[in-house]
């Protein structure tokens, strides 16, 4: 069998693929409302009012695996200090779906054999695909660290691989996470000041 191993955590501060590239926002799979980067003044404490992935992965030219995370609700809040330090907590609930398209599943393998190896309820869809479903449920993310701002980029020292783009309007503030390496779109939040 031939699968790749990822596992995604959504947030403001980290979103994990291992061993696969990492698509664009605008590949197939669902789309977040990117927010236009204006920067703005981060500082203070930001309650997180969305989040979504914008992510799919492509392990070779016939296999691109799709996530899905509109089942999933995040909460928490970032605080950005004016001493440039950051603190974040946000708990996710709820499932993601991971849909492996039927190339993914080399060698006569089966949907049930990658639901073996996952450990996730997976199910074939009627064109052979195979969607599994992985839960968050009570899975909190907690970060601290330092940040900068150059323009509207946003640079998190606990994450050197990615960058924000960031747009503050009044008491909202949008993200949209990006990867380093790929160039790809990670994912998008909007947050409230409180």
């Amino acid at each position: 069998m031939r699968f790749c191993t990822h596992r995604y955590l959504l947030g403001s501060l980290l979103l994990v693929a291992l061993g696969c590239s990492q698509g664009k926002a605008d590949d197939t799979g669902p789309q977040c409302a990117a927010p236009a980067a204006c920067g703005g003044d981060l500082v203070g404490t930001w309650l997180l009012e969305s989040a979504c992935a914008a992510v799919s992965e492509t392990v070779n030219d016939s296999c691109q695996i799709v996530v899905d995370s509109s089942s999933v609700s995040a909460t928490g809040t970032v605080t950005y200090n004016d001493d440039g330090t950051y603190t974040s907590s946000i708990t996710y609930s709820g499932a993601y779906t991971e849909t492996y398209p039927a190339s993914c599943l080399a060698d006569g393998s089966m949907c049930s054999d990658l639901a073996a190896m996952l450990g996730d309820a997976c199910s074939t869809n009627s064109d052979g695909s195979c969607a599994c479903s992985v839960p968050t449920s009570g899975l909190p993310v907690s970060s601290t660290g330092g940040y900068t701002v150059s323009g509207s980029a946003l640079q998190l020292s606990s994450m050197p691989t990615q960058s924000t783009q960031y747009c503050v309007q009044g008491d909202k503030l949008g993200e949209l996470v990006q990867d380093l390496t790929t160039g790809g779109d990670l994912a998008v939040m909007m947050l409230q000041r409180q």
